[in-house]
């Protein structure tokens, strides 16, 4: 055997890291829905990518993306919630995708699921720092049937944050 030194169990996780058997065959058949997440994140706009979390190779399969709202945001009523840090500090030590996953699903809009198209899906994994030195994180919106990636500074109110959600997996 040519990697002698791996076990069988190593192998297990591969396969279940890749998405099983089908997500494992896909890679081997180099499918186009594979997006790799370890790789450096781009910034655009005179920012610089100031955290980016890995998230290994990446099958893009939609039954498997959690959208993830805090439970204040749910409630109805008058939303006492409107500081984005916090809920950024809320998806710490989640699963979030981060902004490759993003600019994949910008090249490849039919992969969008149409259900997306009137909220704001929030990539948590990787963070920006606005030539302001301003945290910002990237956020998956639909205008007028485009899809287009915005900059929403993470220390401001955001409107409509019942509309917005984490992007996990």
């Amino acid at each position: 055997m040519k990697y002698g030194s791996v076990t069988l169990g190593q192998i297990e996780a591969i396969i279940t890291k890749l998405g099983g058997e089908d997500g494992a065959l896909r890679f081997l058949r180099n499918d186009p829905y594979f997006i790799d997440g370890d790789a450096a994140a781009e910034a655009s706009r005179g920012r610089t990518v100031h955290e980016h979390k890995k998230i290994g190779p990446f099958l893009w399969d939609v039954s498997r993306i959690i959208l993830w709202q805090h439970p204040i945001q749910q409630r109805s009523g008058p939303k006492p919630w409107t500081a984005p840090q916090d809920l950024y500090r809320a998806t710490r030590g989640r699963r979030v995708l981060n902004a490759n996953v993003l600019d994949y699903l910008l090249k490849n809009p039919s992969l969008i699921p149409k259900e997306w198209k009137d909220i704001g899906v929030v990539f948590w994994g990787t963070l920006y720092r606005s030539d302001e030195n301003r945290l910002e994180a990237r956020m998956l919106v639909n205008d007028d049937g485009v899809w287009k990636s915005h900059y929403s500074e993470i220390a401001a109110a955001w409107l409509d944050l019942p509309r917005i959600y984490s992007a996990e997996y």
